[in-house]
């Protein structure tokens, strides 16, 4: 997302929603990217994106600070599900668990 003109694609391709499967924090994408990527879209564009737990919670740094903002009502955001799944299990037999959050763009 760093380089992309994530602003220019939504318009000239009129998105209305922004997905992510795993790929915030953890070295992948930034809050700073996230945050720019979902201010490009308008009143009513959905946010999709399934995180790993660790990321969400108040340990998960920045990003775990984006979610918390977006929960607070910050950035024009209805946060409408936060729902805990069992990603997958681990060679080992231990569970990775992951959210999926839904929320939408006010205004």
């Amino acid at each position: 997302l760093g380089e992309a003109p994530v602003a220019e694609l939504v318009a000239d391709h009129d998105l209305n929603c922004l997905v992510a499967a795993g790929a915030l924090g953890m070295g992948h994408i930034s809050r700073e990217e996230i945050e720019t990527a979902w201010t490009a879209f308008g009143p009513g564009a959905w946010l999709a994106v399934t995180i790993h737990e660790s990321v969400l919670g108040p340990e998960g740094g920045e990003i775990g600070e984006f979610f918390a903002a977006l929960r607070a009502g910050e950035m024009d955001t209805r946060v409408d599900t936060v729902e805990r799944f069992r990603h997958r299990l681990q060679m080992a037999g231990g569970e990775i668990f992951y959210d999926v959050v839904v929320a939408q763009r006010e205004g």
